[in-house]
């Protein structure tokens, strides 16, 4: 019996199986609830595994606020407190958040700039974090009213 990553990377289509929609269900389920990240999380890593998952909130120029992740502590005060303290500023997600990019799905290469191996962000913070890429899901941002 192989297991189920070892299928879906040898072409099994996920999205065409019952169990996807068994798990989107039960993501649904969880919306507007405490559970909600730790069941998107678990969800999406069904879909494409990865190693960690964070999620800041970006209010203009202050200090980003982490609303959830899975690192344990180290990893923690790697990637949320030495990147509250400043980091962030340089940071390609924030910085397109900052500028008003539209809601989706971008991985760091779509928003880096061309030197960014070679920035001081990527020298002295980034390379201690240990990703080889990221991915950024930038939702739709409702203001005002209900």
């Amino acid at each position: 019996m192989r297991d189920e990553a070892s299928e879906t990377a040898s072409g099994r289509r996920l999205l065409s199986h019952p169990e996807w929609f068994d798990a989107l269900g039960e993501l649904l389920a969880q919306v507007g609830s405490h559970q909600f990240p730790d069941a998107f999380a678990k969800t999406i890593h069904r879909l494409a595994p990865f190693d960690y998952t964070v999620s800041f909130a970006y209010s203009g120029p202050g200090k980003p606020l982490c609303v959830h992740h899975t690192f344990a502590p180290k990893q923690f005060d790697i990637h949320v407190r030495e990147y509250e303290i400043g980091p962030y500023l340089l940071d390609p997600f924030y910085k397109a958040t900052a500028n008003g990019t539209r809601s989706g799905v971008y991985r760091l290469s779509d928003l880096a700039p061309d030197q960014f191996y070679k920035s001081e962000y990527y020298k002295s913070y980034y390379v201690q974090t240990g990703p080889v890429d990221e991915i950024a899901f930038s939702p739709p941002v409702r203001t005002g009213g209900p």
